[in-house]
């Protein structure tokens, strides 16, 4: 623990160092020309609006790639549109450089207790220490992700939080945003801090509009699709289309986002993501749309089932039929079951018929059922006051299958952050213990299912991780069987996730010798 806050210490030093000088850099600097015009005419669009917004999590960059981001590259993005001189940008090229590197240890040391930092909604004003936020946000939002990504969550959006954030948390609105979504994702409720921090950044985005400041067109819209994901996750404070709209009324006023790369490209692919998964969650024309609300009652079958529940079960892999035999999932859970299997089966069709699309993605995308909307539709079971044991667990684990797909897009982010913080949440419950306690029949079989899926889509320094290694001691990873794979096979497994898992119980297994104590 002493090493742990020694290290926070020098980081701290090694961070305030960079920032200690007055940046004179504003948001306009991060930001491409976009169209000509006047934000201020949009402001006064938008002024009855702006009380509405959401978010996942972006920014910009001259290029995605790690090295397209170097060090003159971004005194050229500060130099754009010649508003900062020679000199000063010579000072401030340095001052994001060291800021660069600072951020680079952070992604490499083991995350603080968020708790004990000194930050609130109330500091994010024009004098503020941007490092500050910066260790803020990695140690709250997907740490692991950022610092140790694997093979199969190195996603666009770790690399590009990865390589830009220094340079984003140098804008107020922008860094309220982020920290707005990463609270969210942090706190199982909406807490004090969630409130002060999307309140905070309202307000800087209405200052930021009526400013009429062209420039910050992109640092605008980041701050929208930020906070468009913290009401997707607290119905409390509205709904995210109105500000899908604000986005896209901003984009025909200021002009299309010309490029695909970098920043722009960045925001585009969010925009996108978004627009898929609200069209879905909001329609109302599939009667058999999954749509689970925390204030609605779970409903529980009884004996005899009637043939709807019937036909149901009969749709849903072998596994899961004795469990809702058992009357311990509620219909709202079955129907997401029915739909996560529709979403395989999808997923397996997109993958053999690929060649047939080539040329038409968009038609391919409207056949298939989101793993978006799967995502979503989990985080509302666990926001449900009347769930079981069973049924967290279960979205927690589909949480997990939905992330391994790989076909999240730019919601990876967002999935991950959330079952990382949720399994912070309950470290401390026994959760094998409380699953047996509802007296659902098949429960062996289901979590070991559970425990095999969560160590095959995550890394050994996630809590996810953690909370797997509870489940089935009785059968430690390194003790995984042919005959295991088998079972998991009568719930939802690809060969993807036999891949990963054969790979962590091969390292596992070499590195028993090494650390006999640690075996879990």
């Amino acid at each position: 623990m002493a090493h742990r806050t020694n290290a926070r210490r020098q980081n701290s030093r090694g961070l305030s160092s960079a920032s200690h000088t007055r940046h004179p850099y504003r948001a306009g600097t991060l930001q491409q020309e976009t169209g000509e015009g006047s934000l201020q005419q949009l402001s006064s669009q938008f002024a009855s609006r702006v009380g509405r917004v959401d978010p996942p999590s972006s920014t910009k960059t001259p290029s995605s790639s790690r090295q397209a981001d170097s060090e003159p590259q971004s005194k050229e993005i500060l130099n754009r549109n010649g508003t900062i001189s020679h000199s000063t940008s010579q000072v401030l090229g340095t001052d994001l450089a060291a800021a660069r590197d600072s951020a680079q240890t952070l992604l490499r040391v083991s995350p603080a207790n968020s708790y004990g930092l000194p930050l609130d909604a109330a500091m994010m004003e024009e004098k503020f220490n941007p490092m500050v936020a910066i260790q803020f946000f990695i140690e709250v939002y997907s740490p692991s992700m950022l610092r140790h990504p694997s093979f199969r969550l190195e996603s666009r959006d770790s690399i590009f939080l990865e390589t830009n954030l220094p340079v984003m948390m140098q804008d107020p609105l922008i860094t309220t945003s982020s920290l707005a979504f990463a609270m969210r994702m942090h706190d199982r409720g909406l807490s004090r801090k969630v409130l002060g921090y999307y309140r905070k950044a309202l307000v800087l985005l209405r200052t930021r509009l009526e400013s009429g400041e062209v420039n910050s067109t992109n640092a605008i819209l980041l701050s929208l699709i930020h906070l468009m994901a913290v009401e997707a996750l607290c119905e409390q404070l509205g709904s995210p289309i109105h500000h899908l709209g604000a986005i896209h009324r901003l984009i025909r006023f200021c002009g299309d986002l010309a490029s695909t790369a970098g920043l722009q490209g960045y925001i585009k692919a969010h925009i996108r993501s978004w627009e898929v998964y609200l069209v879905e969650a909001n329609s109302e024309s599939d009667k058999r749309q999954v749509q689970l609300r925390p204030h609605e009652p779970l409903d529980y079958p009884t004996h005899p089932f009637g043939s709807e529940l019937t036909l149901l079960l009969s749709r849903l892999p072998d596994g899961f039929v004795e469990l809702a035999l058992s009357c311990r999932l509620s219909f709202q859970v079955i129907r997401v079951l029915q739909y996560t299997a529709e979403m395989m089966s999808d997923l397996d069709q997109q993958n053999a018929q690929r060649h047939d699309y080539e040329n038409d993605a968009t038609e391919l995308q409207s056949q298939l059922k989101s793993p978006a909307q799967a995502l979503y539709v989990c985080m509302s079971i666990l926001r449900h006051p009347n769930r079981n044991m069973v049924e967290e667990l279960l979205a927690i684990t589909l949480m997990a299958l939905c992330i391994s797909t790989e076909a999240l897009g730019e919601h990876i982010t967002n999935g991950f952050g959330y079952i990382q913080t949720y399994c912070m949440g309950i470290w401390n419950v026994d959760i094998e213990r409380e699953c047996r306690r509802t007296g659902g029949l098949g429960l062996e079989d289901f979590l070991l299912w559970a425990k095999m899926m969560l160590l095959a889509a995550f890394d050994p320094d996630t809590q996810t991780w953690k909370t797997a290694c509870g489940l089935r001691k009785d059968v430690p990873i390194f003790n995984i069987r042919p005959l295991h794979f088998d079972i998991c096979k009568q719930f939802f497994w690809t060969d993807s996730l036999a891949l990963s898992l054969e790979t962590k119980i091969a390292r596992e297994q070499l590195l028993m010798p090494a650390r006999p104590d640690k075996r879990q």
